[in-house]
């Protein structure tokens, strides 16, 4: 174990956490969900949660929020607009009938 490392679930019962009705995994869930909406980032999620693997922790424990998917939407789209700006400004356009 890490230096200055605490699991989770023995932490969460030190601090009295009740957590029953769905369990550590939906807490860890959560948690993984919350700090990766906060922007931190992937792999110290994956560290923080001690998957070897980073594939477990961003395709079964960090969730998508439905706000998240639309921002990631529009901000595709942004870029998009950006190298069509950037196309039209370099060369004009021959449209052939």
């Amino acid at each position: 174990m890490a230096v200055g490392f605490r699991p989770i679930a023995p932490r969460g019962k030190s601090l009295r956490i009740q957590i029953s009705r769905h369990g550590w995994h939906a807490f860890r869930r959560g948690i993984a969900t919350n700090l990766h909406q906060l922007g931190v980032a992937d792999k110290d999620i994956q560290a923080i949660l001690r998957h070897s693997n980073i594939g477990i922790t961003m395709n079964i424990y960090v969730k998508s929020v439905a706000e998240s998917q639309v921002d990631a939407m529009d901000l595709l789209g942004e870029e998009f607009d950006k190298q069509d700006l950037l196309e039209n400004s370099r060369e004009p356009r021959t449209v052939v009938n």
